[in-house]
């Protein structure tokens, strides 16, 4: 893949004196860049790399969502620091299916109708209420804002000549004070980097995972998202008893028992009530232990 140069440009408003601008690689785009012909050395930094790259595209919706204009640039460049070090890497392209496979956190807040969307990156290990605590970062997000939360498997890749360009946009959109243009072209460079896939988790992955999420969101008072994805979690178990059941539905007390826990866990979760915190959290930690 041809190397990006970083052009230094003039500034494109006061407040970003000396702000350098990126030229988009030349067209049509490149191909997505992945790791399957490297060594695993640099296939491994070149994951990180990734990571890097898509977790500060979260840190910059974020920023922007406080108005913090000057850390937002910060950040884009270190996003084109980050891809600057992905292309050095020297990355082969090959089919997405080769990818590793990483756990993000989708987060819809803001007008129920027209949520902002976000992707948090957590990993992709067996993840716990503290995993979930150190990634989301969700300062700036007013509490009882966001309306649904859930685990999503992906992988990641890079788009080069589209990141670019996502980029350069997000910039001009500060350049003119639109907090809201400048988010959601961060929200399309995520979606550039990210391939969702199916069947890949088993549902024992995919109760744990979103029972540790709904855990954190009910420390965060973040209650509908901890709706939301408690309802992924019931749908998980669920599946889970149906891989038992007989042509005669013998394990349907199994699960008319789980719907009837989460229903309870549900109807506790709507009275938003904190001092119901730590009986919810005991209940959830008995779910979660249970497919440990």
């Amino acid at each position: 893949m041809k190397t990006t140069s970083l052009l230094i440009a003039t500034a494109l408003s006061a407040s970003f004196a000396l702000a350098p601008v990126y030229a988009e690689a030349a067209k049509p785009p490149t191909e997505p860049m992945t790791v399957s012909k490297l060594d695993a050395k640099k296939a491994a930094a070149f994951e990180d790399d990734k990571r890097e790259i898509f977790e500060t595209l979260f840190e910059t919706h974020m920023s922007l969502e406080r108005g913090a204009k000057d850390e937002a640039e910060r950040q884009i460049n270190e996003a084109f620091a980050d891809l600057e070090d992905a292309n050095s890497k020297g990355a082969t392209v090959e089919g997405v299916r080769d990818l590793p496979v990483t756990k993000v956190v989708e987060l819809k807040f803001g007008n129920a109708l027209l949520p902002k969307v976000v992707y948090v990156p957590v990993g992709d290990h067996d993840l716990d209420v503290e995993d979930f605590s150190d990634a989301l970062k969700i300062k700036g997000i007013e509490r009882g804002d966001i309306e649904d939360a859930k685990v999503k498997y992906v992988r990641l890749k890079i788009d080069e000549a589209k990141l670019i360009h996502d980029l350069n946009e997000a910039r001009e959109e500060i350049a003119d004070d639109d907090m809201s243009g400048a988010q959601a072209q961060i929200h399309d460079a995520q979606i550039t980097m990210i391939h969702e896939f199916d069947g890949g988790q088993s549902a024992e992955v995919i109760a744990r995972d979103h029972l540790a999420l709904t855990r954190f969101m009910l420390k965060a008072a973040e209650y509908e998202g901890a709706r939301e994805a408690l309802e992924v979690a019931e749908a998980a178990f669920i599946d889970l008893q149906d891989k038992d059941v007989d042509a005669a539905g013998r394990n349907a007390p199994g699960i008319e028992k789980i719907r009837l826990d989460m229903d309870e866990l549900q109807a506790l979760i709507s009275r938003r009530d904190p001092s119901l915190a730590d009986q919810i959290d005991a209940k959830l930690e008995k779910w979660w232990n249970s497919v440990g």
